[in-house]
């Protein structure tokens, strides 16, 4: 883990009642979106809504974009934002909403549409205001994990991102690896996260539909159930689209 971009993922349920979801969103909308915006130490932040209902996944995604693991760090421990959090907390149980996500997770690479990134830098959120984005994962076991990694970083790097990158309307593509033994996780309903994820950006639900039925992702799918000997089981596949999007310039 060195001096790279980190990503804070925040997935949450709304409320069950239409009265839950409002009185939600209008203190979200007056006092806590407001409080979290002056949080100094965040570059950008992602704010959008799942495209296909899927219980399995959480309705409403935020990524926070962090220019590093201490910035994430030095933002969790602000007394401010952990006073907020709390508040937030409350509400939620108040009426039955839910955090069904809390991970940080570490940029391990990126791609962008006529470029590669590696290390991230101040390129981690240039995508971000893509329309579509997805997020992508598979099922490991701690014994298969470093190899796994290990093929990405240099077979999916070298030969089938680069292919990838050729279809139309995908923007960016980003490689994340799972910041271990965080406390971020506590207080959502998830507790099991896949120790890599890959974050796709499209310009919109053709492009991303383009993308599952291309040969180029069949080619690398492939490759990666040969070379690993067997099924590797799908943990996440969803997609999400933009509601809102912030940029911080990064110091």
């Amino acid at each position: 883990m060195g001096n790279v971009p980190v990503i804070f993922i925040v997935g949450t349920n709304r409320a069950p009642t239409p009265e839950g979801r409002e009185r939600i969103a209008n203190w979200s909308k007056e006092a806590h979106r407001p409080l979290f915006m002056q949080d100094t130490w965040w570059s950008g932040m992602h704010d959008s809504l799942i495209l296909e209902k899927n219980n399995q996944y959480p309705e409403h995604l935020s990524l926070w974009f962090y220019e590093n693991l201490d910035a994430r760090d030095k933002s969790l421990n602000d007394p401010g934002r952990l006073a907020l959090v709390k508040d937030q907390v409350s509400l939620f149980e108040k009426y039955g909403a839910e955090f069904v996500w809390r991970a940080i997770y570490e940029c391990v690479f990126g791609f962008r549409s006529g470029a590669i990134f590696s290390p991230m830098g101040k390129e981690a959120t240039l995508a971000g205001r893509a329309p579509i984005i997805y997020l992508s994962a598979l099922k490991l076991t701690t014994f298969i994990e470093k190899n796994y990694e290990e093929w990405f970083s240099h077979q999916a790097y070298e030969t089938y991102i680069p292919l990838l990158m050729k279809l139309g309307g995908l923007r960016g593509y980003d490689f994340f690896r799972l910041v271990r033994n965080r406390p971020e996780s506590e207080l959502a309903r998830e507790k099991d996260y896949p120790a890599f994820f890959s974050l796709l950006y499209f310009d919109d639900p053709a492009s991303l539909e383009a993308y599952r039925k291309s040969a180029e992702l069949a080619a690398m799918q492939s490759a990666i159930q040969a070379y690993f000997s067997g099924t590797l089981n799908v943990k996440w596949d969803v997609a999400y689209k933009l509601n809102t999007f912030y940029r911080r310039e990064m110091r």
